[in-house]
């Protein structure tokens, strides 16, 4: 018996806690040395008197009144905090753990535990909540500054581009020289694109801010898909790239935004055509699997996607970066506006690629947007 008193006492001398025992009545019987050091006052402050009573305060999580109710339930308690006042006025905080005391015969006497000084780690939590606070302000501010920006360049690009087309339509008389035609048909082709990259912008602010609004409408995917098709047609045939449409008759509909599905399909699309080479072919279909889900996919013939980037080129404005796709431009936000895009219906996105071989991106939609 005396040697194990030794060893506990040991124990209590050198550990970085201090150990404590209460009678029944929630009183501290027992403080071991390291009490004071870490608390910063004298253990007969707390000697013969309740936790409650010691001129502590709860944290936020857990008043001093909740505690001691769960003492005077009889009940093991794990990380209750709370502040002490030390001698030099400074607040230090305390984790404190607690389990039962009974006699031989199986009666409460009270509790013993073990408290800790758990400054550096409330100091290290206030870091990073302010960090992340001041992150999530910055984020906002960026979201802000795009989704305003983009607004602001939506107007001007909307003129430039009507009376681009006035013109390349000489719907006011003809302009003369036919390469007056051609750059007027330059100015439109470029304003749709930055056009389109601005509209990118807006949706990611979106996205971002959680101001976007996700309309609800009865999708008949085949339409989708020719709405696709014919707004790149000309681009495909220019570099003989073909592109096909096969819906299958159980996937065919869908409960989804009709904007943000064809922005969808019109993104991989874009994608598949920037990426394939001459003579190649897009294939657009729905399918619905084993579970229900409706899936989306766009195949292609192009150059693929090395195996070590396929995770990367999710993120925004994030872009391959290999030798043999240096060549292609945009802006990174394709796939990860259509990532962003399916997510908002409960949907996930799967890549497969293969260098030399083309790409296969599938999006799956729940069985609850199926019909």
């Amino acid at each position: 018996m005396a040697r194990n008193e030794a060893r506990f006492r040991d124990y209590a001398e050198i550990a970085f806690d201090y150990l404590w025992e209460t009678d029944e009545d929630q009183n501290f019987t027992y403080l071991s040395d390291a009490f004071e050091e870490i608390v910063g006052r004298p253990a007969s402050d707390f000697l013969g008197r309740r936790l409650i009573d010691c001129e502590v305060a709860g944290s936020s999580d857990t008043s001093l009144e909740e505690h001691a109710a769960t003492m005077g339930r009889h009940r093991a308690y794990v990380n209750f905090v709370f502040t002490s006042l030390r001698r030099d006025g400074a607040k230090t905080w305390i984790s404190s753990s607690g389990k039962l005391r009974f006699d031989a015969i199986g009666r409460f006497i009270g509790y013993r535990g073990s408290d800790r000084c758990i400054d550096e780690q409330v100091r290290t939590e206030r870091r990073l909540r302010r960090a992340w606070e001041h992150a999530e302000a910055a984020n906002r501010a960026k979201s802000n500054f795009l989704a305003g920006m983009s607004h602001e360049l939506r107007t001007p690009l909307n003129s430039i581009i009507g009376f681009s087309e006035i013109i390349r339509d000489q719907l006011l008389g003809p302009v003369g020289k036919p390469q007056y035609v051609e750059y007027a048909n330059d100015v439109v082709t470029s304003g749709r694109h930055l056009l389109s990259l601005v509209d990118d912008v807006l949706d990611l602010s979106k996205i971002e801010s959680s101001t976007f609004e996700l309309s609800e409408d009865e999708v008949e995917l085949i339409d989708a898909f020719e709405f696709v098709r014919r707004g790149f047609r000309r681009l495909a045939e220019s570099r003989g790239i073909s592109i096909e449409i096969v819906a299958a008759e159980n996937a065919r509909f869908l409960r989804a935004d009709t904007r943000l599905v064809r922005q969808m399909v019109m993104n991989l699309v874009s994608n598949a055509i920037k990426f394939t080479e001459h003579g190649g072919a897009i294939t657009i279909r729905s399918e619905r699997d084993d579970t229900g889900a409706v899936h989306i996919i766009v195949q292609d013939t192009g150059i693929g996607i090395p195996e070590t980037q396929l995770t990367r080129v999710m993120e925004p404005f994030v872009q391959v970066r290999e030798t043999a796709l240096l060549s292609h431009e945009g802006s990174g936000l394709g796939l990860s506006l259509v990532k962003r895009f399916v997510e908002l219906h409960g949907g996930t996105i799967d890549l497969h690629s293969q260098v030399g071989s083309g790409t296969i991106v599938d999006l799956a939609f729940p069985l609850a947007r199926s019909r």
